[in-house]
């Protein structure tokens, strides 16, 4: 258990450092804003989830998954609204009937999620084994678990939607990289998540805890990559540009301050038989 408790410490710190780092960020204050919350309630579930499954007794442990609920519940609230904001910065949110519907129901649910888990043990049941272990299992009699299921699925699918969103009307090479990269960890924490909190543990024959929260380490490599190679979530302070270069029929490029291609026109592509990644 004590490796479980490092490596999500690890993953923690990761987040924190990239919170911290987004925070002294010139970037705008929106998205800033939720990118460092995002990263924050990330690094409260990560450590609090640690302690969980390192505890030694069963009061101990739910006490540890209680406080888990303030990173858990709001993270995938935050997730959503972080792509929802990404994928519209041309457009503004409250202007789409979907914006305000998307942050009502979002922030509805992890309330919800945050209540239920705090002042309940209704999402996941932690018995001890007769080796005294602790066993944690998804409690598939409570009508709350299933509530967490559709807040889950719902917020996770609704990222992957955005970020498709994004990536296929995005005028910026570069967003399009980021979209698919960040699809892709996404798609794999969703996964793998799913099937180590949801189908393994539910399985007799299972007596390790849930690893879910270790896959977020997938999710922290895609978050790094994008942030320290294409200054996510700063898009809006080249966007137009990037935009403007994608639509030129010339073979325009755009370059950072360290001569760094940062987008480039269709006809620049097809003339070097290079696609920028």
């Amino acid at each position: 258990m004590t490796a479980f408790l490092l490596i999500e410490t690890i993953a923690a710190a990761g987040f924190l450092f990239l919170a911290g780092t987004a925070g002294f960020s010139g970037y705008g204050r929106r998205g800033k804003y939720l990118f460092v919350a995002l990263c924050i309630s990330l690094s409260i579930f990560l450590i609090t989830a640690g302690m969980t499954v390192s505890a030694t007794s069963v009061t101990q442990a739910k006490r540890w998954f209680k406080l888990s609920a303030f990173g858990f519940a709001p993270f995938y609230a935050l997730n959503l609204h972080t792509y929802l904001y990404l994928s519209h910065t041309h457009e503004k949110i409250k202007n789409q009937w979907y914006g305000p519907l998307v942050y009502l129901v979002s922030i509805g649910f992890a309330i919800g999620i945050l209540v239920a888990s705090v002042f309940t043990d209704t999402l996941f049941h932690i018995d001890t084994l007769s080796d005294g272990t602790l066993r944690f299992s998804p409690a598939f009699d409570s009508g709350w678990f299933y509530f967490y299921l559709v807040y889950y699925w719902g917020c996770i699918s609704g990222s992957v939607f955005l970020l498709v969103r994004w990536g296929l009307h995005s005028g910026s090479l570069r967003e399009k990289s980021e979209a698919r990269i960040l699809l892709w960890v996404t798609g794999l924490t969703l996964i793998l998540g799913s099937v180590a909190d949801f189908w393994l543990t539910a399985m007799p024959w299972y007596s390790l805890p849930p690893i879910g929260p270790i896959t977020l380490a997938i999710y922290l490599l895609g978050l790094w990559v994008v942030y320290f190679r294409y200054r996510f979530p700063g898009n809006e302070r080249v966007l137009p540009a990037d935009s403007l270069v994608a639509q030129l029929k010339d073979g325009a490029i755009l370059l950072d301050s360290e001569f760094r291609i940062l987008s480039a026109g269709a006809t620049f592509e097809r003339v070097r038989s290079v696609h920028l990644k």
